[in-house]
């Protein structure tokens, strides 16, 4: 307790005795080179250090400041500045001794960095487009695109909003909250019409090249089944002529003719002597029945249907398509012409595979036909089976199976 307390007061003599002799100036006849005015009472700046270490006594200035009296002078009085790397250099290059740069060090050390803030939280994005390849912006700066519909990114936990976008596409903007588990969206981008009509075009082109051609002559026989709603199914042989001027459709019953139609471009007449009509084996309202559905068949085999599109897209149809991909393994394309709307599905051949055939002045559901079983004949791909799906009430629908289908004439 007593050494401290000695301690204590020699620290106040000694820097007491240190003001008074720097501010009443030192005894004449000594050299201190300059040192009377190195204290002014002021926390001791960088200039006062390194004057305090040129006033120290040294062997050609003996009666300089003591390096002893130095070192507890600085010691004892605060400092204006602190120990930073170019301050030290400062010292460095004036000559200072390490003596004096260890207590500077010692009583006004740097600060320590602060500690880096903890790493902000992340999470996966994961973000799925439809069209496959798309453009995403990420908070109007990252931009990305999508490879094979996907793309995956980490972001920091908290909202951020995403643009999605590509060339002929409406554009989406979605808000997520990504969560350190993870967070996921799905867009799918609609075609402006100039991209439909594209697509459309595209494929009808290509539905063209998988048809073959139309002109040409096949014949063949198989059944004819008619199935409605609370009655029993109606079962003929069916036998058809195909031409590119001239088209027969006969209902038989072996080995007679029920009832037949002829047909030229598209107008289809019953031949002017049918063949049994006026007999017992057809009564009037069947023939008419009969004579109805043949025409339905007749306007919606493949070999009819081709040419009048073809007629029609040098003309007034509209082709529209969303996609030139396939989804689920089916193209879709729709055709509109002046009377009748055609929403086509196509295999991964490009054939169709159905056909829903709406009219535009009636309205109503539409007639749906289903194309099976493809073969060729010549260049021409035929159907082998089509199921046609009349919108009548009750219900009702024609099955026609061609097993038999070949050139009518040798080649």
């Amino acid at each position: 307790m007593r050494r401290s307390s000695r301690s204590a007061v020699f620290a106040t003599v000694l820097v007491a005795s240190l003001f008074v002799l720097i501010h009443n100036g030192f005894p004449q006849g000594r050299n201190y080179s300059g040192a009377e005015t190195i204290y002014d009472g002021q926390p001791l700046t960088i200039t006062q250090i390194i004057r305090f270490w040129n006033a120290r006594s040294t062997t050609s200035r003996p009666r300089g400041l003591k390096l002893e009296t130095t070192v507890k002078s600085i010691r004892s009085l605060r400092l204006a500045f602190i120990a930073t790397q170019d301050n030290i250099s400062k010292l460095q290059q004036a000559g200072v001794g390490e003596e004096i740069l260890a207590i500077v060090k010692e009583i006004a050390p740097e600060p320590r960095a602060p500690e880096p803030p903890p790493p902000k939280e992340t999470g996966p994005l994961e973000i799925t487009c439809a069209p496959t390849e798309c453009t995403l912006v990420i908070e109007a700066g990252r931009t990305e695109t999508t490879k094979g519909g996907t793309f995956s990114m980490t972001l920091l936990v908290g909202r951020h909003l995403v643009d999605i976008n590509r060339p002929g596409y409406s554009h989406e903007q979605k808000v997520v909250e990504v969560k350190k588990g993870g967070a996921s969206i799905s867009v799918k981008l609609n075609p402006d019409e100039a991209t439909m009509s594209s697509f459309g075009g595209t494929l009808f082109t290509r539905m063209l090249d998988a048809a073959g051609d139309d002109n040409i002559d096949i014949k063949g026989t198989g059944s004819w089944t008619v199935q409605k709603t609370n009655s029993p199914l109606q079962e003929w042989t069916f036998a058809l002529r195909l031409a590119p001027s001239e088209s027969v459709f006969a209902i038989l019953r072996p080995p007679d003719a029920v009832y037949e139609i002829q047909c030229r471009g598209q107008s289809c007449l019953p031949p002017k002597k049918p063949t049994l009509l006026r007999g017992k084996s057809v009564k009037p309202d069947q023939a008419a029945a009969i004579d109805s559905d043949l025409k339905v068949f007749r306007r919606h085999y493949i070999s009819s249907l081709v040419p009048l599109w073809k007629t029609g897209i040098a003309s007034t149809f509209q082709l529209r398509a969303e996609t030139d991909q396939a989804i689920e393994d089916r193209y879709r394309l729709r055709l509109t012409g002046p009377e009748n709307i055609y929403d086509l599905e196509l295999d991964r051949s490009f054939l169709p595979v159905q056909v829903s055939d709406s009219s535009k002045l009636v309205g109503g559901a539409p007639t749906v036909v289903t194309y099976l079983d493809y073969v060729h004949i010549g260049k021409l791909r035929c159907p082998k089976q089509m199921s046609i799906r009349l919108p009548e009430q009750p219900p009702r629908a024609i099955q026609v199976r061609l097993d038999g289908l070949e050139p009518a004439k040798a080649p």
